[in-house]
């Protein structure tokens, strides 16, 4: 072979475990690392098909989520309720699970695996995505709100330097060749959220009514994996391999073997406001104005995975420490995962009954728990295509937590019978570093 890694060995000598967790390894930097900010999840999907464009056009059940104020704005029903809605995420690239797919069950050639490492530079890693929102119950009765959700998420970066190292190896025509292959991470969340709210409108004028409404939540943490960023490489001369990569985490099952469901947990408070003038609404909301959410280290545990190769000889380690042994960069990460503070703008114009045009703006930091993009500048619209028959689009340029930057498309469509209804709706988020695609559907909601 011409390239590839090169653990040069003494005769005799056996390679211990490390290697075929770098096999392991091989297999899974193409993949999402594991399966699995508002945190109320949105049970609209009318929402997700105007491109989340939806802070002034919330009404009725939804309204929790979006803004808490628009459980009193006009044009909502008076009693809504929906049960069990999934709104779920995936994505991976830029190397795609079609590239992978491609070449399902055949040996990957040097080419290929060239021309997706010189993609995987081009972008600054390789990015994957995976979660789901799902809406336990969602009910509203006239100016109240009551919401219960469950949200997963998972999100890795492999770096282009560990990404040439799995791919390419370090040894190219006979020459070693010295990589950095520090700068990978993996971060994965599950957790619950209860929340109430209530809105209060005021006539403020002839054609003018305001709604202020103010929701409370309190989010049960039930497991996360956080890791600092991976340090290490190759070197040439001697020819050597030492990898590290720091996890802290909660696992579902403790050391009793009995279940955890919660290992962190707080209170956080929504603020938003609705003006209606006419046919405009302008809205906006404070989420997570305060918030007492953190995780519990108590119940954390460490692992540093190291992997070194010197000698001819390749070692691995993974043993389950104290989370007080977690370097301070790791320490502070976890305090840092929480819910940060977003303010979310929004216009909404109701143009005739048929057609109704919407567009936010939010901003709030890149760092914590987020399940939407903190940054997001957008516009959508719903239009009846018949009467029960509405239909949605919409567009928004975002900016994710990991400071990848892009576009989003959605659209969707819903069937009223009645006072009941079916919706479904789905949308693609192409970014640097590749693309997510999401989807929900709601086989039953109840508004009258």
């Amino acid at each position: 072979m011409t390239n590839g890694m090169r653990i040069p060995r003494r005769p005799g000598t056996r390679g211990r475990s490390g290697a075929a967790a770098l096999a392991v390894a091989a297999t899974a930097v193409l993949a999402v690392a594991l399966p699995a900010a508002g945190q109320v999840a949105s049970p609209s999907t009318a929402a997700l098909g105007m491109a989340d464009n939806f802070t002034a056009t919330a009404r009725g059940y939804s309204a929790l989520a979006w803004n808490p104020a628009g459980l009193a704005l006009s044009g909502g029903p008076s009693t809504s309720a929906l049960i069990g809605t999934v709104r779920a995420l995936t994505g991976l690239g830029p190397v795609t699970l079609a590239d992978l797919a491609s070449v399902q069950g055949e040996v990957v050639s040097d080419a290929v695996r060239r021309q997706w490492l010189a993609e995987i530079t081009a972008e600054g890693g390789q990015a994957g995505a995976a979660g789901f929102d799902m809406t336990w119950a969602a009910i509203q009765f006239g100016n109240v709100g009551l919401q219960f959700s469950t949200t997963a998420r998972a999100l890795n970066n492999v770096s282009p330097g560990l990404a040439e190292l799995l791919l390419v190896g370090n040894v190219d025509e006979g020459t070693a060749r010295a990589i950095d292959a520090g700068g990978s991470s993996v971060d994965m969340s599950l957790y619950s959220t209860a929340a109430a709210g209530y809105a209060v409108p005021f006539q403020v004028g002839p054609d003018m009514l305001l709604s202020i409404g103010l929701s409370a939540k309190y989010t049960f943490g039930h497991s996360m994996a956080l890791s600092g960023q991976s340090t290490g490489g190759t070197t040439t001369d001697p020819i050597t391999v030492d990898l590290t990569f720091p996890v802290a985490y909660s696992p579902l099952v403790g050391d009793d073997g009995a279940n955890q469901y919660q290992t962190g947990g707080g209170f956080s408070f929504d603020i938003g406001a609705g003006l209606e003038m006419g046919a405009w609404t302008l809205a906006a909301t404070a989420v997570n104005l305060v918030s007492t959410f953190e995780w519990d280290p108590d119940q954390m545990h460490y692992r540093e995975m190291r992997l070194s190769a010197s000698d001819g000889e390749v070692e691995s380690s993974f043993e389950q420490q104290a989370f007080s042994a977690a370097p301070a960069s790791v320490r502070q990460a976890l305090d840092d995962y929480t819910f940060q503070r977003n303010l979310a703008l929004g216009v909404l114009y109701r143009h005739n009954p048929r057609l109704m045009i919407s567009a936010d703006a939010r901003h709030g930091s890149t760092d914590g728990l987020a399940t939407r993009p903190p940054m997001h500048v957008g516009a959508g619209l719903e239009y009846r295509l018949l009467p029960w028959l509405p239909v949605q689009a919409g567009a928004a340029m975002v900016r994710l937590r990991d400071a990848r930057e892009g576009a989003q498309f959605a659209g969707g469509m819903r069937i009223e019978v009645g006072s009941f209804e079916l919706s479904a709706s789905a949308g693609r988020r192409e970014v640097g570093g590749g693309g997510e695609t999401m989807f929900m559907v709601s086989l039953l909601s109840h508004v009258f």
